[in-house]
């Protein structure tokens, strides 16, 4: 058995921006090889910084978000839902070949992947998956992110880095499983996808969003310090003999753990308080901005936060004055602007060594279609099954987002060929809708390990960190090789309307 060659191919084109004109990005895959799309995945080059309005970059808290395509509305470090598949990335995507014409076409990858995935990931393979579009569910802020390096210890600057996103073709459409796409049959393949540059945004995650609340209020830190907030700095005496000393700023807040750390080496803050002078009268401190050089862990598990100058009052400060109710921020309009720049899209493919085996692949593909319906309590709708299908998904639209939600859908009724396919009106979330989707993931779905039916937001500080409601209605369908009739009922709460937008997915067994 002879090892697998590694390629890239870079993409038919060269330039593309987050304006929404530049979000086609084609791939070839050359007559003459066969592939193993099983693990290939188009990889995604971004470059995400921060800069100040008057455009000076600093290093900050970010992360990568799909912005309003999410859920519909706009976007901010409590709004961003995490994406349990990076094929959420791919809003439409068409696999055709030069000898067998189309092999794949399917619409709104983003919402059928996303929502398929959060029944096949585990809650906790959602908190801690970090080969993603945005890092990991951030309730540490400072834990290194794909497009940030935080160096919370020591006097080594933070840094940012290129952000690769990884997107498995298994992943984006079912066919892509397969380990020998036969290019001397086939001839030239070309892959097109249309990606959601136009809703990729950064979003910044603000130290006054951060460090305002209590200790007790957020996992950020190990302490449980009552009503300790973590911006609060220790009192501080001058001494102008040591003259470091004016250069330091220790937390009130206890940090047992690397990963609870707040701040970092080279975050620009503001600083705020007040200033005694010796035998004088309290009074504000003068605005001042300054950059972390070096974080410290104390004895106490306090830390010493060392500035690049030192603190500075209205008056001249004199050994024997003192600075109180110290408190930190973040600089002013450090999240004004952003940069946002796709430098690289390629596809890494497997060019497989050893002859496939000759004849057709039977392989699964999805087939969509959209319905537009007047809002009202109900909906009755009759769609035609095409032929060879096994599972039929409907999803909902939650204003043009991924997420799959009618926030006031209670029942729906489901018949195929006039057969009902459960005993009456079926509630949802209910012990009946749930054995739906096993029945479904059973039949060829998938692999099924999560029925919390929820999406969990990117930056769990400010609640919901139980997850939103993301679901779907699923059926199993007869496998029969000609068409079949699919009628949907559906009936929102007493006194409320349905959205008034669906889709429907197939998932359709073919040859190529």
């Amino acid at each position: 058995m002879s090892l697998n060659q590694i390629v890239k191919y870079p993409s038919e084109q060269s330039a593309f921006d987050t304006s929404g004109s530049k979000n086609n990005v084609d791939f070839i895959l050359p007559r003459g090889q066969v592939y193993d799309l099983s693990r290939s995945y188009i990889a995604i080059t971004v470059d995400s910084r921060n800069v100040t309005a008057g455009g000076v970059e600093f290093i900050g808290k970010n992360y990568l978000s799909l912005g309003i395509s999410v859920d519909g509305t706009a976007n901010s470090s409590n709004n961003a839902v995490f994406l349990p598949s990076q094929a959420s990335v791919i809003k439409n995507a068409h696999l055709s070949s030069q000898n067998a014409g189309k092999i794949s076409d399917i619409r709104r990858v983003d919402k059928y992947a996303f929502t398929k995935a959060l029944y096949t990931k585990s809650t906790e393979d959602f908190r801690n998956d970090l080969g993603t579009m945005n890092s990991h569910i951030v309730e540490q802020s400072t834990q290194s992110g794909n497009s940030v390096e935080f160096n919370t210890y020591g006097d080594d600057v933070s840094r940012y880095r290129n952000h690769d996103i990884r997107i498995p073709l298994k992943d984006i459409m079912p066919y892509c499983r397969t380990t020998a796409h036969d290019g001397n049959r086939h001839g030239d393949t070309r892959l097109h996808t249309e990606i959601n540059f136009d809703k990729f945004e950064r979003v910044g995650v603000t130290l006054s969003g951060l460090i305002n609340a209590p200790k007790t209020a957020n996992t950020t830190g190990s302490d449980n310090e009552g009503t300790t907030k973590i911006n609060e700095m220790q009192d501080k005496g001058v001494n102008l003999a040591t003259p470091d000393n004016q250069k330091t700023l220790v937390t009130k807040a206890k940090y047992a753990s690397k990963n609870g750390m707040p701040f970092f080496v080279g975050e620009i803050i503001s600083v705020a308080g007040q200033y005694t002078p010796p035998g004088g009268a309290a009074a504000a401190m003068n605005a001042q901005n300054h950059t972390i050089v070096e974080i410290v862990e104390n004895a106490d598990d306090s830390c010493s936060l060392i500035l690049d100058a030192a603190l500075t009052a209205n008056v001249a400060i004199a050994t024997g004055g003192a600075f109180s109710s110290l408190v930190v921020g973040d600089i002013a309009n450090s999240v004004a602007d952003q940069i946002l720049t796709i430098n690289n899209v390629e596809l890494i493919t497997e060019i497989v060594q050893d002859p496939p085996k000759a004849g057709l692949i039977t392989y699964d593909t999805v087939l969509s279609e959209e319905d537009t319906y007047s809002a009202g309590n109900s909906l009755n709708r009759v769609y035609d099954i095409p032929m060879m299908t096994k599972n039929v998904y409907i999803m909902f639209f939650k204003n043009n987002g991924v997420v799959s939600h009618d926030q006031h859908l209670n029942t729906y009724r489901v018949t195929i060929d006039n057969v009902e396919q459960s005993q009456g009106a079926v509630i949802m979330g209910s012990p009946e809708h749930k054995d739906n989707i096993i029945r479904t993931f059973s039949n060829g779905g998938g692999e099924l390990v999560n029925l919390s039916e929820k999406s969990f937001k990117s930056f769990a500080l400010a609640g919901a960190k139980g997850g939103q409601a993301n679901n779907m209605i699923a059926y199993p369908v007869p496998f029969l090789n000609r068409s079949q009739k699919l009628q949907v009922e559906l009936t929102a709460d007493t006194g409320q309307n349905l959205q008034g937008r669906l889709i429907v997915y197939y998932d359709v067994v073919k040859q190529a």
